[in-house]
């Protein structure tokens, strides 16, 4: 969705025989404020060290007022979302991946940082099921999402008490 009445586009690109990506072209000469959603099956994030975002952002020299904000939200009952990742790379962030090719944008669950961006929230005990893009742009520009995916899981390992009685009489 846009604000106003520029125009986006949005394709399907494929990069090998088993993998896709989407596209999003944003042509629009003044600043505009674009969202992105996709929703996927739901995945907790609390037995994962890394997050992951693999994005491709090309566009002319980003103005100041740039940024682009990632969410990864539940929708609750009453329709509000519940965050559990916020992070937001601002404008010099911006210009510092622009045609660079493909990124990964990753939130280190663990330590609570990323790579890129300013980390605004982290809420492990949520279980994301959408996944929000905020791009402010002031010119023509061109993202592309590649895949999400999450790394280093944790062992899980469930230990029971096990009780064991006999008797025995003897005579």
């Amino acid at each position: 969705t846009a604000e106003n009445n520029s125009l986006f586009f949005e394709n399907t690109q494929r990069l090998s025989k088993n993998n896709r990506c989407k596209t999003f072209d944003f042509l629009n000469e003044t600043p505009e404020t674009f969202t992105i959603t996709k929703y996927f099956e739901e995945f907790s994030l609390e037995n994962y060290e890394k997050l992951t975002l693999k994005i491709k952002y090309d566009s002319s020299i980003p103005s100041s007022d740039d940024y682009m904000t990632v969410s990864f939200e539940r929708i609750e009952k009453n329709g509000n979302p519940k965050t559990a990742v916020k992070y937001t790379l601002s404008s010099e962030q911006l210009n510092q991946i622009r045609d660079k090719g493909w990124i990964n944008l990753q939130v280190d669950l663990k330590n609570k940082k990323v790579n890129w961006g300013n980390l605004e929230k982290i809420n492990l005990k949520t279980v994301p099921e959408l996944l929000k893009i905020q791009l402010h742009t002031s010119d023509k520009t061109s993202l592309s999402i590649d895949e999400v995916s999450l790394n280093g899981s944790r062992p899980y390992i469930v230990l029971q008490d096990k009780t064991k009685a006999g008797w025995n009489h003897t005579g």
